[in-house]
């Protein structure tokens, strides 16, 4: 079972005591989010908070109660929330984490910027981890899911059971697998190489920015002085 609309979450379960949401706008350019946390989807939350850093907004909603992943689970397709679809808005990019099935330790990538998914996926299997296409139907383009409404659209990363129970040295049932402790390499590692693979990402936006500029530039001062000149006194007019 599970629910159709946050607007179900919110009028059968209390917030702050069955669940909470939390978020941090530091009208940063990318925006993670986990909208699965705390007891529904284990260590998305917790993953979420070690990628952005100091730096990346978040958002993430964390089911509290036992039993969180079968009752209070809404499908990434439907989850629409005022306050997540603003910050993303006001984002160039949003990268979502989400917990999925599976037996294998697996990364799944969906999402519509192609540029940075790329970007994932080598620097993700040059980190060792193994990486597949989007688990989830309509993932990997749906321009109405909300981690792809950002300027430059989002990346989904689902992570399989097998991937998540692979970072911590305790079971992802009761709460234990919450406290740092218990965090691996495979943990960290996953974290620092999506961390590094945004830079790469915003870095590329830059450049490509900057060569657009000077092309611009240099098209200007390739026009005839005459024309140069007319346009500025238009301008200026």
């Amino acid at each position: 079972m599970t629910l159709n609309s946050f607007s179900e979450l919110v009028l059968g379960y209390v917030a702050q005591k069955d669940y909470c949401i939390q978020i941090t706008d530091r009208g940063a350019d990318v925006t993670l989010a986990a909208v699965h946390g705390g007891l529904i989807e284990p260590l998305t939350s917790e993953l979420v908070h070690a990628i952005a850093g100091s730096e990346h907004n978040i958002y993430e909603l964390k089911g509290l109660i036992d039993g969180a992943n079968t009752v209070m689970r809404i499908p990434s397709a439907r989850f629409s929330e005022m306050r997540l679809n603003a910050l993303v808005r006001r984002s160039l990019v949003c990268v979502a984490v989400d917990g999925v099935p599976g037996s294998q330790e697996l990364i799944h990538l969906g999402g519509k910027n192609t540029r940075l998914k790329a970007i994932l996926a080598e620097q993700l299997a040059q980190s060792g981890f193994t990486v597949a296409t989007s688990y989830s139907l309509g993932a990997a383009h749906d321009p109405t899911r909300y981690y792809n409404v950002a300027k430059d659209g989002g990346v989904l990363l689902e992570l399989s059971e097998a991937m998540r129970m692979s970072m911590v040295s305790v079971p992802l049932t009761g709460t234990d697998w919450q406290q740092p402790a218990v965090w691996l390499s495979s943990f960290f590692q996953f974290a620092t190489t999506v961390n590094s693979a945004l830079y790469s990402y915003l870095e590329y936006i830059q450049s490509d920015l900057s060569q657009a500029m000077q092309r611009f530039e240099e098209a200007t001062y390739q026009m005839p002085r005459a024309l140069r000149s007319g346009h500025h006194h238009r301008q200026e007019e």
